[in-house]
């Protein structure tokens, strides 16, 4: 790192809360480790950052770094910034995935001028952006792909957040939804992916709950990135219990482990992990938590019995 940072790394390093193998953007703030990928040989990390020259200190870019073995690291100039009407001030927590031609393009949350209202911020676009080289140094933007739908999509759902950080798009079998294709016709694979969200729910007795969701959207072909379709809610839960504040999935991921020896395909084990906003104030029971389970017709996830009953808790705890 450079020497401005060299103190802060210093001291940082002596923290507990710090692995010993821990790069350091150059930026004056790091946040998410957006689109943690591995594309043609290298592992790619895009952190959220506030690039140290970056004239406004308070706008989100992704910075980038690449490694060959994941203990030595170089950093690259930043990828993307916010540099549109539809991503300005904040390029937010997103993921990355290669398209059929070996095209990698990244998706992700932002927080835009024209979000930013009266009444508050909210969550804005999801855009998508291609890499226009192998190393993914360069990248082109396609613009804003889904809409934010606030608050519309299921009961409760949050008026103004709710809308935010997709996780890694992974391809299976197109629903009839969203290829747009007669009933019986061959479809071939679709992109799906999931955005974090959540709301409260009102009961009969007067009283109110949070809740959190899981947004499924896919995509209208393997190749086609800018077309995407509602898909309902792969999984929702109850916010920790918490009564008063924000609910919703933020940074969530979903993906499946290797098959077990003798496991089919259609029994892989899936994870669905997620950071509780929450974390800074420490109102929820735990930061980050994860369920382990199974994703029925590509639509839904079925936690197991025992993370059902009781959620894996991982990272920060109060």
């Amino acid at each position: 790192t450079n020497g401005t940072l060299s103190k802060q790394c210093q001291a940082a390093v002596q923290s507990l809360a710090v692995p010993e193998y821990h790069f350091y953007p150059t930026a004056v703030e790091s946040q998410d480790a957006s689109g943690t990928s591995f594309v043609n040989g290298r592992w790619h990390v895009f952190p959220d950052c506030i690039p140290i020259h970056n004239p406004n200190k308070t706008s989100l870019h992704w910075c980038h770094f690449s490694s060959s073995d994941l203990v030595h690291w170089e950093e690259h100039p930043v990828a993307l910034t916010p540099d549109h009407p539809y991503d300005t001030p904040v390029i937010d927590t997103g993921s990355v995935a290669v398209l059929p031609n070996g095209t990698a393009f990244a998706i992700y949350a932002t927080g835009n001028a024209t979000s930013v209202l009266p009444a508050g911020p909210y969550d804005g676009a999801i855009c998508v952006a291609v890499a226009e080289d192998d190393n993914l140094t360069h990248w082109r933007k396609l613009g804003p792909v889904i809409d934010n739908p606030t608050p519309d999509l299921f009961p409760g759902m949050m008026a103004r957040y709710g809308f935010r950080d997709p996780t890694t798009p992974w391809l299976a079998p197109c629903p009839e939804y969203a290829a747009g294709t007669a009933a019986g016709a061959v479809r071939g694979d679709c992109w799906h992916v999931v955005l974090g969200s959540g709301g409260v729910v009102d009961h009969q007795n007067g009283t109110t709950t949070g809740q959190n969701a899981g947004l499924l959207y896919v995509s209208k072909s393997s190749v086609d990135i800018e077309s995407w379709s509602f898909g309902g809610i792969i999984f929702r839960d109850s916010a920790d219990g918490c009564t008063s504040g924000q609910y919703e999935y933020s940074c969530p991921d979903l993906f499946p482990l290797p098959l077990a020896p003798g496991q089919e395909p259609r029994e892989r084990t899936w994870v669905w992990m997620y950071l509780n906003p929450f974390f800074n104030t420490f109102l929820a029971p735990h930061s980050n938590k994860y369920f382990v389970g199974t994703l029925v017709n590509n639509s839904r996830f079925v936690p197991n019995r025992a993370t059902a009953r009781v959620a894996g808790s991982f990272g920060h705890v109060s």
